[in-house]
C-alpha cells in the first residue's frame, strides 16, 4: 500500500506534499519550469565538458604510464636475455 511505501524507517512516515505544491506551481507557470529544466541541462553540459576534459588528461597519464612501463618490461627482457 502507499502507506508502507511513506514509512521509510520504523514508525516515521514521509511527507511528500511538497511535491503535489511544486507540481500544482509548475502548471500554473510552465515557462519557468521550462527555464528551470534549461538552466538544469546548460549546467549538466558544462559539468560534463569537465569530467570529459579531466578523462582527456587522466588518459594522457595512463598512456604515459603504460608506455614507461613497456620500456622498462623490454629493458628487462634485455637483460635477461644477455645472461
Amino acid at each position: 500500500s502507499s502507506d508502507a511505501a511513506a514509512r521509510p524507517a520504523g514508525a516515521l512516515r514521509a511527507d511528500y506534499g511538497f511535491v503535489a505544491t511544486m507540481d500544482k506551481e509548475i502548471m500554473r507557470d510552465p515557462e519557468r519550469e521550462v527555464m528551470s529544466l534549461r538552466t538544469t541541462v546548460l549546467g549538466q553540459m558544462s559539468e560534463i565538458r569537465e569530467l570529459h576534459a579531466a578523462d582527456r588528461r587522466r588518459q594522457i597519464v595512463i598512456t604515459e604510464l603504460l608506455r614507461a612501463d613497456h620500456r622498462r618490461s623490454t629493458k628487462i627482457i634485455g637483460l635477461r636475455t644477455a645472461r
